[in-house]
């Protein structure tokens, strides 16, 4: 392992996933697994019942992905609102 890798094991499900990540990425490695560790299981709770550890995972993936999705969409329009603003400042200071 590279000196500026570190070794994190995320526990979901029963399963067990060791990650080699880089260093500087470890505290978002971090407070990624406490909230997965979370969202499953709420899922797990909700879904036990019905839903075997494969098809919670795949739930939490979909989730994730949808709320990174929604992030990004956030912060392309903040960043258009943003620059339009600078473009209107620009241009009041100008006249």
């Amino acid at each position: 392992m590279s000196q500026d890798n570190v070794k994190m094991v995320f526990k979901l499900g029963g399963e067990q996933v060791d990650l080699r990540v880089q260093k500087d990425d470890e505290p978002y490695f971090s407070d990624a697994r406490k909230e997965l560790e979370i969202r499953m299981n709420a899922l797990s709770a909700k879904y036990a019942a019905h839903a075997h550890t494969k098809k919670l995972l795949i739930s939490l993936a979909v989730e994730s992905m949808v709320n990174c999705l929604k992030a990004s969409e956030k912060y392309h329009r903040l960043r258009h609102e943003i620059e339009n603003r600078l473009t209107d400042l620009q241009t009041k200071s100008d006249s």
